[in-house]
């Protein structure tokens, strides 16, 4: 199985609705973690106290935490999970959860809730009116189920209620998306499908918590965590048209029920419809519509009332306070350092870059790392700086050699610097090192490295800055964009449309940066309606296989609107070897400046 579950985050169906394709856009990205070091870390739990007390990275916890609602009655410990070590601290949702470990001579047992009840306050979320999500059941990483009879039935039934509703979608497990299970059942009669918790996503949490908390129902085929999480966030949950959908023979794969079969005959046995009928009455109704609001139950099951402090959970994983204020990011020394040339206008080469980086990783393989396309921290400035993308960094760094090109006289007066293309911040910090006094708009439409364009402008104190997630557009709504060469996958991702007038007004623009592709040619003529009134343009290029537009018709187009673009391709010598130059380019940065006349091209 792919353990970094790059695939589609939506269904293509989702576009045909105005109302998903805002939702979606608006929610948390998928940042995937790559293979958790303990159960602490499923979905990103331990994050979420990392990231409440400060602490620039995540350390590995000592303690285990308990995911996934027990919805059956608990009598040995090995249902709770594979605990061994009686000296660890093992961390529960509910009391009767503890004694179990008591009982069995676990006394570092402590109730502190399940994960789900740390993921942060949603800031603004509606909900979509008059709106059903369906969550089918699914199943763990090494398993496949060929559950091809049981969508097509389900989807009909479904599809039964659809004219009951304004909006219905289907809410997928990772493992799911992967599989292709439920898709094509739904998708034939028109329900889109959005990707639920990836058990990799350090977003998972609060990405799921946004998903229930912005549907009015959520209904299932079977019992699971879906339906307790969902009704903590205040939504009316069922399960309406039951399928018994586990077997032994289906688990029988899963590494938990190969370890421990008794305990999965015993969970078999308990998921059966007449016993849930009796235990959670209230959960099967004959339509999704007579659900109830259920959040007090909820909150009990999910053991809301035992939250800990961020503090208090740092304790009980181990971490010391010592640790806890040496990675916070005010004291945090990371690993890596950018080499001090490349913030002060002096380029070095590409390989002494390299180098620079793989003594500074010391025993991390350069090469790994850049496969692995890892997120961290690097040092600048004395102060850690938070990238998304390893891949990304290296191009943004030897990027930055060009910015001895931009003439000090271009950047005078009062006017502002638009980054259209912010990624984690590290243009907006170089130039704000190098122009205190500017004013700075910055968009960025990936939500990780928005998330991280934040993070940055905090620790580096930039407080005047307006900051935008989205896409600079004339439409209204969200728009899809085709992702950066470095994700392989080729997936599209949505962002929500802004629109630069909105906040930029007749205002001089002394420099606008934004990056380009092929695949950006309705980005490049919207900007030309601000061209007029820029004074320097910082364009990067990337190439990306399949889009329309060209490097030379970057180029061409700067040209023709009177820029002087500094590079080694002089303008008298634009022919067809000039094109072919420029068109070979993977990734290339244009720099131009504004000239007295355009020049046409003929």
């Amino acid at each position: 199985m792919n353990k970094n579950h790059q695939v589609e985050q939506y269904s293509r169906l989702v576009l045909k609705d105005s109302i998903l394709t805002d939702f979606v856009a608006r929610l948390p990205g998928v940042d995937h973690v790559g293979m958790p070091r303990s159960e602490s870390e499923y979905y990103g739990a331990s994050g979420l106290i990392a990231s409440k007390l400060g602490m620039a990275e995540v350390p590995r916890t000592k303690a285990s935490w308990s995911h996934g609602w027990k919805y059956q009655p608990i009598d040995h410990v090995a249902e709770l999970g594979d605990y061994r070590d009686r000296e660890t601290n093992y961390l529960v949702a509910r009391s009767e959860h503890r004694d179990v470990l008591l009982k069995e001579g676990f006394q570092n047992a402590h109730v502190v809730g399940m994960p789900f009840v740390y993921a942060p306050e949603l800031e603004q979320t509606r909900k979509i009116s008059k709106s059903l999500l369906v969550c089918p059941g699914h199943v763990g990483n090494f398993t496949v189920a060929a559950w091809d009879t049981f969508s097509k039935s389900y989807a009909a039934l479904i599809n039964d209620l659809r004219d009951e509703f304004e909006t219905v979608a289907v809410c997928l497990s990772a493992s799911c998306v992967e599989t292709g299970n439920w898709i094509d059942a739904f998708e034939a009669i028109g329900v889109p499908w959005i990707m639920g918790a990836s058990i990799y996503d350090r977003n998972a949490l609060p990405r799921m918590k946004q998903i229930f908390s912005s549907f009015d129902y959520l209904t299932s085929n079977t019992i699971g965590s879906h339906l307790v999480y969902a009704a903590h966030c205040g939504c009316r949950v069922s399960i309406y048209g039951w399928q018994d959908l586990y077997s032994e023979e289906l688990l029988k794969d899963e590494p938990y029920s190969k370890k421990y079969p008794e305990i999965m005959r015993k969970t078999l046995a308990f998921m059966q419809e007449s016993l849930l009928r009796k235990r959670y009455p209230n959960l099967f109704v004959h339509h999704p519509k007579e659900a109830t609001v259920q959040q007090n139950w909820a909150a009990n099951q999910l053991g809301a009332h035992y939250r800990r402090d961020a503090e208090g959970m740092a304790d009980l994983f181990g971490w010391s306070t010592s640790l806890v204020k040496r990675i916070q990011h005010r004291q945090y020394q990371s690993v890596c350092s950018v080499p001090s040339e490349y913030v002060k206008e002096v380029g070095l080469e590409y390989r002494s870059l390299i180098r620079k980086l793989v003594r500074s990783f010391q025993k991390k393989k350069f090469e790994r790392f850049l496969v692995e396309q890892s997120s961290g921290f690097v040092e600048l400035w004395g102060k850690p700086f938070k990238y998304t993308n390893s891949e990304g960094l290296v191009r943004a760094l030897t990027s930055l050699k060009h910015l001895k090109l931009l003439p000090g006289s271009v950047l005078q007066g009062d006017s502002i610097i638009v980054d259209a293309s912010a990624d984690d911040g590290l243009f907006m910090i170089c130039f704000k090192h190098r122009w205190p006094n500017r004013r700075f708009i910055a968009v960025e439409r990936g939500k990780n490295a928005h998330a991280a364009l934040r993070e940055n402008c905090r620790t580096f104190e930039i407080e005047d800055a307006l900051i935008y997630n989205g896409i600079l557009s004339a439409h209204q709504g969200a728009q899809e964009f085709q992702a950066s060469a470095a994700d392989c996958s080729g997936r599209q991702q949505l962002a929500v449309c802004i629109d630069l007038s909105s906040f930029v007004l007749k205002e001089t623009i002394s420099l606008l940066r934004l990056k380009l592709n092929p695949f950006e040619e309705e980005m490049l003529n919207y900007l030309k309606g601000y061209f007029k009134g820029v004074e320097a343009l910082w364009v990067e290029w990337e190439y990306l296989d399949g889009g329309e537009l060209s490097l030379f018709e970057v180029y061409k187009s700067l040209v023709e609107m009177g820029f002087e673009v500094m590079s080694n391709f002089a303008r008298e010598h634009v022919d067809g070897l000039l094109e072919a130059q420029l068109n070979c380019q993977k990734s290339f940065t244009l720099i131009a400046r504004r000239s007295k006349e355009p020049h046409f091209f003929v």
